[in-house]
């Protein structure tokens, strides 16, 4: 498996567990990692960015949910399109999951899962998956159908191009995978996104997937 156009940061404070954790992701899986010890040396690196898909790793190790959202934040606002996200090292009952995926983070790995797992989620991940467990997901689906009326089916009905960017985001995939699999520009895609939101009438990715979910 080639990751020679991909790269992996872990953003996090305990450098000496970092860099060890680099070590053997490049070991395990041949990409290029890179420990940064807050997402403002991430955004600052001198180094040129790797040439195609970056994952962003943010260790929660002792780190407050409203302190970590913002980090999420700041990393969606400041990184390429191309970036992904996800969280190790969480609390099992961490509860920023459901604020953390609007954010766009693609995935979480809790204190209690192994490296091997971590290296696994990390490939899904790059793959265009979303890891998150089923049972969160259900959870997601159940709180959102019970107190977001926007989630509902409308009478307009969306083309065939618009559901199957629907299903690839639903999946987890980013605007530049879906471009690559179905043979248009990444421009397409933002507009397609755009007229999909405006139909379901929902905010953002993760609420579109939660009504891919329920309705198609």
């Amino acid at each position: 498996m080639s990751h020679k156009k991909r790269g992996l940061f872990i953003v996090g404070h305990r450098s000496m567990q970092s860099e060890l954790l680099v070590c053997h992701i490049d070991q395990q899986t041949g990409l290029k990692c890179v420990s940064c010890r807050d997402a403002g040396q991430l955004l600052s690196a001198e180094s040129d960015p790797p040439d195609g898909v970056q994952l962003v790793l943010v260790d929660c190790f002792e780190v407050k949910g409203a302190e970590l959202l913002e980090t999420i934040k700041l990393l969606t606002e400041k990184t390429a399109e191309e970036t992904l996200i996800a969280l190790i090292n969480m609390e099992p009952n961490a509860g920023i999951e459901r604020a953390a995926l609007e954010f766009g983070v693609r995935g979480f790995f809790y204190q209690q899962d192994s490296v091997a797992s971590l290296i696994k989620g990390i490939g899904a991940i790059f793959s265009g998956d979303i890891w998150v467990s089923r049972r969160k997901m259900m959870d997601f689906l159940l709180t959102s159908r019970n107190s977001e009326e926007h989630i509902g089916r409308k009478s307009t009905v969306l083309t065939r191009r618009e559901e199957q960017i629907l299903r690839l985001m639903a999946r987890g995939a980013t605007n530049e995978l879906i471009a690559k699999k179905l043979f248009i520009s990444p421009h397409t895609v933002r507009t397609h996104n755009y007229n999909i939101f405006k139909k379901i009438e929902v905010p953002n990715r993760l609420q579109a997937s939660l009504w891919a979910a329920k309705y198609l």
